[in-house]
């Protein structure tokens, strides 16, 4: 099966899980799709998201779609604390694939891993990385 439509079925099956609120099911498949989303962007010489709205004619928004997915992992979190360090990880790979242009998609996905190190209970490198959002915030060019 071609990728763009195993990924854009990847994407679906996972929102009918979350409409049942089955979080971990929804973020398994997402991050299955997340790797696949990925390949796609090599094969078509894309360096952020933002092109693969524009490229394919996807069921749900991959702008939307990568959004929705941290969000998730996020209330996956809270049953499974794997999903918090998978939410960190998936921060910081997206991270590197959001046009710099988006400031407040950059910002909200930066903000996101302090927020979970606090989750997690590790309160000095949440404030270590707190610290890296807000120097990135005056400096937008990297991280990580």
């Amino acid at each position: 099966m071609n990728l763009y439509l195993k990924t854009d079925s990847q994407i679906q099956k996972g929102y009918e899980y979350l409409e049942k609120d089955n979080y971990i099911k929804c973020c398994d498949i997402w991050l299955d799709a997340w790797w696949d989303i990925q390949g796609l962007m090599v094969e078509e010489s894309l360096k952020t998201i933002q092109g693969m709205d524009d490229i394919y004619e996807w069921t749900y928004s991959i702008y939307n779609y990568v959004q929705d997915l941290e969000e998730e992992l996020l209330n996956a979190g809270v049953l499974n604390e794997e999903y918090y360090h998978k939410r960190i990880t998936y921060c910081k790979e997206l991270y590197e694939h959001i046009d710099t242009k988006d400031q407040l998609m950059r910002e909200n996905t930066l903000r996101s891993i302090p927020e979970t190190y606090f989750l997690l209970g590790e309160y000095e490198r949440a404030e270590q990385e707190f610290e890296k959002c807000y120097q990135m915030t005056r400096q937008p060019d990297g991280y990580i």
